[in-house]
């Protein structure tokens, strides 16, 4: 019983010290110039760093009505890995005189300036204060007692920068690529298509070695990166559009146009009943018929004479014929 009694008696105690019930902080707040997602940050562990911070003391006043009172409080920054601690700020003396906000019962908000000692900001800033009064039991100093309100230091560590990549879209046989704030870069589903050389300060050598194909070029820094997609090689071509035609307009497309430089366009029987009218920097075509007496089999061929980015010439053709000639279309 005399145990419990102990224990019982250090609980009640600990209560009324961490929140008193004459005296107590309502408010100690960092200024927000100092903070960064609720933690104080600091930007160098060298030197001295200083900042300002704000308080609010308040009394009871159904107990201290008509009683003296002084006051002391620090700012207090306890270190990581220990209790000890060091005083961050001044000494701060308050007196009844200085309650004189909110019918005399609260200081108002007060504001002082805290500082973090050089290479010793690992830790964690406190608000501690005492007081004495004619209350009896209080009338030399209580122990120290601690606001709730506290606030980890962290050192500031700048955001990695995005990374980036210049260089061109398409690799006929090799091209450098610029590479900023990259910790890792790397090229992906390149087997049998391309290979990567380290060229040093940034610069990248993407090779053709294989086949035509697509590979990613990726750079890396932290949580963030940059893809960049890259052609190597020239691609196959082919005519796009329907075998069967009437008269009429037609329309037909060259795939993969982004790795063509220039297209011509024929037909196999030229004649004043078919005419061509390219487009879009004639990577299309527009067929226009305007009738079929001029064809015994009433099919064509329409050709495409394609010139790639990489300067290969290539030639695709499709077949083209009226409804009901579809073995001629076929072809």
């Amino acid at each position: 019983m005399r145990i419990l009694l102990t224990l019982l008696s250090i609980l009640l105690f600990s209560a009324l010290n961490a929140q008193d019930t004459h005296v107590f902080v309502r408010t100690f707040q960092v200024h927000l110039s100092a903070m960064k997602n609720g933690k104080i940050y600091y930007y160098n562990s060298q030197n001295d760093t200083t900042y300002n911070f704000g308080f609010a003391i308040e009394i009871n006043p159904s107990s201290m009505a008509g009683r003296p009172l002084q006051v002391e409080a620090y700012a207090v920054f306890a270190r990581y890995g220990g209790s000890n601690e060091y005083l961050a700020s001044g000494l701060i003396s308050l007196t009844k005189s200085n309650f004189n906000q909110f019918n005399n019962e609260s200081t108002g908000l007060l504001e002082r300036t805290f500082t973090l000692k050089s290479n010793d900001k690992e830790g964690t800033l406190k608000f501690k204060y005492r007081y004495k009064t004619d209350l009896p039991g209080y009338t030399d100093w209580t122990p120290w007692k601690y606001s709730t309100q506290m606030y980890e230091a962290e050192r500031y560590t700048p955001p990695a920068p995005a990374p980036n990549i210049t260089g061109p879209s398409q690799v006929c046989t090799e091209e450098i690529y610029t590479v900023q704030y990259a910790s890792s870069v790397t090229l992906e589903n390149a087997t049998g298509i391309a290979t990567l050389s380290d060229l040093g300060n940034g610069q990248w050598k993407v090779t053709k070695t294989g086949e035509p194909g697509e590979v990613i070029l990726k750079a890396t820094n932290g949580s963030m990166y940059y893809n960049q997609t890259i052609k190597v090689g020239t691609p196959a071509f082919s005519v796009l559009g329907s075998n069967i035609i009437d008269t009429g307009n037609w329309i037909f497309d060259v795939d993969n146009p982004e790795s063509i430089q220039d297209v011509v366009w024929s037909i196999s029987a030229p004649n004043n009943t078919v005419q061509l009218t390219p487009f879009d920097n004639n990577k299309s075509v527009k067929v226009t018929v305007s009738n079929w007496s001029y064809f015994g089999n009433n099919f064509f061929n329409l050709h495409a004479k394609i010139t790639s980015t990489c300067g290969e010439i290539i030639w695709s053709s499709r077949s083209l014929g009226k409804k009901g000639d579809e073995e001629y279309a076929d072809q």
